[in-house]
């Protein structure tokens, strides 16, 4: 039971991670730093259902390409105009809540 209990704990730590490239986040990579100097990627937002309660941090740390953030194709209502929210400028950033059904947009700054 100690080996699962560790898992539990280490499901559950909150990481920030830098983004290069195309991926879909795992539910405890809440804080994202973008940086697209390799080029435009796009983000996926974890199984909305795995993150109930969760908010996410994602924020443009270079400018040299858009970063695109969309659902995991689970959300009951993506509530953004058309499905989608690109950065595209340095520190344009958004906050995403997951209520278990749906990712809500707490907050979206594009400079």
């Amino acid at each position: 039971m100690p080996a699962e209990k560790n898992a539990l704990q280490n499901y559950r730590t909150e990481k920030t991670v830098v983004k290069l490239a195309a991926c879909t986040l795992e539910p405890y990579e809440t804080n994202v730093l973008a940086d697209s100097a390799a080029g435009a990627f796009l983000i996926t937002m974890p199984p909305v259902a795995e993150c109930i309660g969760k908010i996410f941090a994602i924020r443009m740390v270079d400018a040299t390409a858009a970063v695109t953030i969309t659902d995991h194709s689970d959300s009951v209502d993506w509530n953004n105009a058309g499905g989608v929210i690109t950065l595209n400028a340095l520190h344009d950033r958004a906050l995403l809540y997951s209520d278990g059904a749906c990712w809500w947009t707490l907050q979206d700054l594009f400079t």
